[in-house]
């Protein structure tokens, strides 16, 4: 990680470099020209580690350790009459011991994975930038997960400052194994724990999700901003995770099962207060309810504050609460009567919190391409023990 970190400077510097004449606007004041920079790129790299005991994959009971590198690169290009190409790629590194004991490899966090992802945008601004249009495809690919994704988006800014947004996305994954690790696009079987290979659990691998979005924004006050925020997703096909592990009170053991639909609704409302020029307020609180029987509340302050002109630090802090969904147990408490079951304790009931701190680097007037830098630290804690800590770093250039 730290070798793309490094490369990634040293192909900047060299950029920086470099006189860039090409595909460059050009304006005549009078006095000067003036290159208006129409490429930016922003490179995000980060790192996760993760520490738990109640692995999924084992039943409930097992090692969750975890640790991901991660890099982000994003690509904008403005086109004529304000247009905009938008390319995303990225790259994880994933160890995760408990993946190992899919096949009961009893490890420290040593197998390992990788995850690659591309999206590619278009937005499309009429000739007084009040109405946007953009459009979106990717997909996401690891060992045993394929994704691909389509999404349109229309926003459209009201008087005074206030801004709607409808949003449509839909994706459709393949849950099937060895489109990576295997060499080739198998697509004939999904990964089930070993000792539970003999038996054809689902007779379908797809997961289809479609998801409407909207956000409403309005300046409230002369120093607030209120949001509102509504989705509703629908999801159909295969909601399990086919290599987790379930155990009975009479000590059968089958695959994890969940229903084949799930409609959520999460409502959100947000609220910005201005105390003065070097200290905001944010506040947001989402209500989330689902068909399997979830309920969650979630409440996040962020508290930006203004040091210099040119650098802004901005703690935060999150809380969080959910119910289990109806078909949650822990190890070996199942009944084999019930018809869904998991022991997936993301699925339980638990409270978390996590707070961190962002340290936000503007551009300065001696700074040419660079626009400014970021860096994030984050820690996050849960009721049942689980336990990361996270950190980022992100560059964004201008050319």
């Amino acid at each position: 990680m730290m070798r793309l970190f490094f490369i990634f400077f040293f192909i900047s510097g060299l950029t920086f470099a470099q006189e860039v004449v090409q595909d460059t606007a050009i304006i005549d004041t009078g006095y000067q020209k003036i290159k208006l920079k129409k490429h930016q790129i922003k490179a995000i790299f980060g790192f996760l580690g993760q520490d738990g005991d109640h692995s999924a994959v084992t039943g409930g009971e097992g090692t969750e350790e975890l640790h991901v590198q991660s890099i982000r690169i994003i690509y904008l290009k403005k086109t004529k009459k304000n247009n905009q190409w938008n390319v995303k790629g990225g790259l994880d590194q994933i160890t995760s011991a408990s993946t190992d004991n899919i096949d009961f490899i009893k490890s420290s966090a040593s197998y390992h994975d990788l995850r690659g992802q591309v999206n590619v945008g278009f937005s499309y601004s009429d000739s007084t930038d009040t109405n946007t249009y953009i459009g979106v495809i990717g997909s996401s690919l690891e060992s045993d997960y394929w994704s691909r994704q389509f999404g349109v988006k229309y926003k459209r800014k009201t008087k005074y400052g206030g801004m709607l947004q409808l949003k449509l996305n839909y994706n459709w994954d393949e849950l099937r194994w060895g489109i990576v690790t295997a060499g080739i696009f198998d697509f004939t079987t999904m990964v089930y724990p070993s000792e539970l290979r003999g038996i054809n659990w689902f007779n379908k691998s797809h997961r289809n999700s479609l998801t409407l979005s909207s956000k409403y924004t309005l300046i409230s006050s002369q120093r607030s901003r209120l949001g509102f925020m509504f989705d509703l997703t629908i999801q159909e096909g295969i909601l399990s995770t086919p290599f987790h592990r379930v155990y009975f009170n009479n000590d059968d053991l089958r695959v994890e099962k969940l229903p084949f639909k799930r409609v959520k609704l999460p409502l959100s409302i947000q609220y910005n207060y201005f105390i003065s020029n070097g200290l905001i307020i944010k506040n947001y609180f989402r209500y989330y309810w689902d068909s399997f029987g979830m309920n969650s509340y979630t409440y996040s302050l962020q508290a930006p504050i203004k040091v210099k002109y040119w650098l802004w630090v901005k703690p935060f802090l999150r809380f969080y609460h959910q119910s289990g969904i109806n078909y949650f147990n822990t190890y070996a408490n199942h009944s084999s009567s019930k018809r869904y079951y998991t022991s997936d304790y993301d699925l339980s009931k638990f409270n978390s919190i996590n707070y961190g701190l962002g340290l936000k680097f503007k551009k300065r007037p001696s700074w040419d391409r660079v626009n400014g830098y970021v860096f994030n630290l984050e820690n996050y804690l849960r009721s049942d023990g689980l336990s990361f800590w996270q950190t980022s770093f992100k560059i964004d250039v201008s050319f």
